[in-house]
């Protein structure tokens, strides 16, 4: 009973990080999935015998979505190593 009572207790303990955790990976995968679509977007041959404007924006965009991406990748690493950390502490 008692063990079980720890287990709880290191669930608890743990659940913003896993939380945490579970949103940076929703939010890495949202944006991969915004650059897909993006980089579809400009390799359709139409989109170059229009205007520049609209492959101006497109390619804008995919660098926003790139950085916002490189910078959730590196925010779920980090929340990825302080939650294996606080599992083998928690053991």
């Amino acid at each position: 009973a008692a063990e079980r009572k720890r287990a709880a207790d290191r669930r608890q303990q743990l659940a913003p990080l896993k939380k945490q955790l579970q949103q940076a990976e929703t939010r890495v995968a949202a944006l991969e999935k915004e650059r897909a679509k993006l980089k579809e977007s400009l390799a359709d041959p139409a989109l170059y015998g229009k205007g520049v404007s609209r492959l101006l924006d497109l390619q804008k965009q995919l660098g926003v979505v790139e950085r916002d991406l490189a910078l959730a990748e590196s925010q779920w690493l980090d929340l990825q190593e302080r939650w294996e950390t606080a599992e083998k502490e928690a053991v």
